[in-house]
């Protein structure tokens, strides 16, 4: 049982500084994407896709790492909450980690994506430096990475509520 919650605790800990760098890589996109309208159609061509390459893989990376992040905490602290609780509950606790194996694989997977995801949009920031680049990411495109971001989230949340209140960690009677 032990293993299994360290396990969950490194790759929350690894997820949450993958989102910080990708926020970090997002903001210089940004930064260096900022052009005065004069000058944006001129440079259109190469600049302005790179910066929208490099702004949509930043926020994918982000959304899968902040998925990964968000899975591991809520299922690790769950999980302490009922060692806390009652300190001989390893079964339990090995039973609701079975139920949420096939959340928590789809969460990993998309953490293990984001690695990738990540470098490729440092390598297209690092590529487009010195240009001068347009505007930022299609609002399409990211609208839709949020959503299914936040629809594994909310899955992720209603099964943890459920195996709670009916589930696998639910308290014997007493």
């Amino acid at each position: 049982v032990y293993a299994a919650l360290g396990s969950l605790g490194v790759v929350g800990v690894s997820s949450a500084v993958l989102c910080v760098l990708c926020v970090q890589v997002l903001l210089s996109v940004q930064y260096y994407g900022y052009v005065s309208v004069d000058d944006r159609w001129s440079h259109y061509s190469t600049s302005h896709f790179l910066s929208d390459v490099a702004a949509t893989l930043c926020v994918v990376a982000f959304s899968l790492s902040i998925c990964a992040f968000f899975c591991s905490t809520f299922e690790l602290f769950l999980c302490l909450k009922v060692l806390k609780m009652s300190p001989d509950s390893h079964m339990r606790i090995m039973r609701f980690l079975r139920e949420a194996m096939f959340i928590r694989f789809l969460a990993f997977f998309g953490f293990f994506v984001s690695i990738p995801l990540f470098l490729l949009a440092v390598l297209t920031t690092m590529l487009s430096a010195n240009v001068v680049m347009g505007s930022f990411a299609s609002t399409g495109v990211l609208i839709v990475v949020v959503l299914v971001a936040l629809i594994i989230c909310i899955a992720v949340m209603a099964h943890g509520v459920y195996a709670w209140l009916l589930g696998s960690l639910k308290l014997p009677d007493l």
